[in-house]
């Protein structure tokens, strides 16, 4: 079951599956959860997410914005608990709880019959 959407396309926006757009008030927690979504499944190092999103600060302070974009984003998605899985040092968005428009445009683009076309 999909409980979070996140559109690129026309411009970002992420909606619980109850229609709540979550509040992400910081642009950093909207990157993180934007650079997530990119790549449903796809996981990520603590690291790499901390030296993309800050990487004008010391080490120790990235990741002290990783885990506060992190919590922020967490309760942001409190409806959906399992969108954003933490496996050790890495990160990820569940692609069973996640719909980002992208992917699905890919998917349909890869398919290439005309009805999957004409829902690209």
């Amino acid at each position: 079951m999909v409980d979070l959407t996140v559109t690129f396309l026309g411009g970002f926006e992420a909606r619980l599956a109850s229609g709540a757009v979550p509040s992400l008030p910081t642009k950093k927690s909207q990157a993180l959860l934007a650079y997530l979504a990119m790549r449903p499944g796809q996981r990520h190092s603590r690291d790499k997410l901390a030296a993309l999103l800050w990487g004008d600060k010391t080490d120790g302070q990235a990741r002290d914005g990783l885990r506060h974009a992190l919590l922020v984003l967490r309760r942001a998605l409190d409806a959906s608990p399992s969108a954003v899985r933490t496996e050790g040092q890495t990160i990820a968005v569940d692609p069973a709880c996640v719909e980002v428009d992208v992917a699905t445009f890919e998917s349909c683009i890869a398919e290439g019959t005309p009805r999957a076309l004409e829902h690209a």
